[in-house]
């Protein structure tokens, strides 16, 4: 288990990085039941101002297969700083993006 100085590090880490890079679109994902990574597009500005990372990405479980039924689908997706990583792929200025990866609670 990482220390509170350790998370804190890492999260600032993360938000100069994706400072630094000018990244517009961050991939938050998480791995569902089945093994199939899942994907939803951020807008960087809730990673930068940190409240993505602190309080979560808000979802709706029920679409995912085998999460959730409609009834009890409200989930949050607690990205972890330390996994963010820059695409390499995507050069274009104004669509740069990078990936997380999260815990689903």
């Amino acid at each position: 288990m990482l220390s509170e100085t350790e998370d804190t590090e890492g999260l600032k880490k993360a938000i100069e990085l994706l400072k630094a890079n000018k990244v517009r679109w961050v991939h938050s994902t998480l791995v569902d039941i089945r093994g199939l990574m899942q994907d939803m597009v951020v807008p960087a500005r809730d990673y930068i101002d940190g409240t993505a990372f602190t309080a979560g990405l808000g979802f709706d479980g029920s679409s995912i297969r085998g999460f959730k039924s409609i009834e009890e689908s409200d989930m949050i997706l607690m990205p972890d700083p330390k996994t963010l990583a820059i695409l390499p792929w995507n050069s274009d200025e104004n669509q740069k993006s990078a990936i997380v990866i999260g815990d689903v609670y």
